[in-house]
């Protein structure tokens, strides 16, 4: 039910200077908790690649072996404390295994936790934590902050834990949740309006509808000839969405988000029109009964060579799946 996507890339500046790439996403599920986390390495810290490394890992692991003691735990206090607690071991062992200082590995961290129907967010740090709960995109989490200006607070940073926005919640009507570093932020997050762009929600969105390596290409493609051309840092995301609400997000696709999903590249609004209907008119056919190529291709009048290329697409798209040869829609079109 809930798919993952994580991306992080080197940035501008770090490629120049062959400094690693110092953001680091992880995601994992265990023990039925499912799990997204997004680290971003101190560009003032030698080691911060490996310290945000263990953040994402450590405290992925952490949550899903303590979800349900944590949820049920009422004092975010305690939590905090014990969250910076089993980190800060992980990350003095590495310290020790260096010989550097703490403060070497220095990050950022955002998380996204989610069992059955609760979701708990951790924030330290910059970088911004969004979501789509009943079609509506909001932010949860804006950067923070640290003492001077460009500063923030890290991992490593004294008394972290008083620093640690901690969430909790259902997950009813969420499609989907995105962490982004400071880096991505620069090109989706308005610090001005405290808001996130309408291709944040596109993101999200074409997430849940497409498949988890298909959607994971876009991503890669859009951030290596995209994003990383707004900023000299690094770049980084994280994606949980839910594909229950397949159905919901396709169809409040106003025509010109259907236009784009489908790659229908006429501006002609009565030809892109007519692609939109006929589109939906052969994926409405498949909703009836699961159906094979001939009988489609008999229905419709349609060459069945054209028609496998269009049935790929579609696949292609997540709207469809093939099964013993038949095709089955897997969303329903209103």
């Amino acid at each position: 039910m809930w798919k993952t996507i994580t991306y992080e890339v080197q940035g501008r500046s770090h490629k120049t200077k062959d400094i690693p790439c110092q953001d680091k996403t992880y995601s994992n599920y265990e023990n039925n908790v499912h799990v997204i986390a997004l680290a971003d390495g101190a560009g003032s810290a030698k080691f911060s690649h490996y310290g945000a490394e263990i953040a994402v890992k450590t405290i992925s692991n952490f949550l899903n072996n303590n979800f349900d003691n944590l949820i049920r735990n009422n004092d975010a206090l305690k939590v905090k404390i014990e969250l910076i607690n089993t980190l800060n071991k992980k990350l003095k062992e590495k310290a020790q295994e260096l010989s550097c200082e703490l403060k070497s590995l220095a990050s950022t961290l955002l998380v996204t936790a989610i069992k059955e129907d609760h979701f708990i967010i951790i924030h330290l740090g910059d970088g911004t934590i969004g979501v789509i709960k009943n079609n509506k995109l909001m932010v949860v989490s804006t950067p923070a902050n640290g003492e001077y200006i460009n500063s923030t607070i890290f991992t490593t940073t004294k008394n972290s834990f008083k620093y640690i926005k901690l969430f909790k919640g259902k997950t009813k009507d969420i499609s989907g949740f995105i962490l982004m570093s400071d880096g991505t932020a620069n090109s989706f997050y308005s610090n001005k309006k405290k808001e996130l762009s309408n291709a944040t929600k596109k993101i999200i969105n074409w997430s849940v509808l497409l498949p988890k390596n298909n959607m994971k290409q876009l991503i890669e493609e859009t951030f290596n000839n995209l994003i990383i051309n707004n900023t000299y840092d690094d770049c980084s995301v994280a994606i949980i969405t839910n594909e229950k609400h397949k159905s919901n997000i396709y169809n409040t696709f106003q025509i010109h988000e259907k236009k784009e999903f489908y790659d229908i590249k006429t501006k002609d609004p009565k030809i892109y029109l007519k692609k939109i209907k006929a589109n939906e008119n052969l994926l409405k056919e498949l909703y009836k009964k699961q159906i094979n190529i001939l009988e489609l291709a008999k229905k419709f009048h349609i060459k069945k060579r054209y028609l496998k290329k269009k049935l790929n697409k579609f696949s292609n798209l997540g709207l469809i799946k093939k099964e013993n040869k038949k095709y089955k829609l897997q969303i329903q079109i209103k």
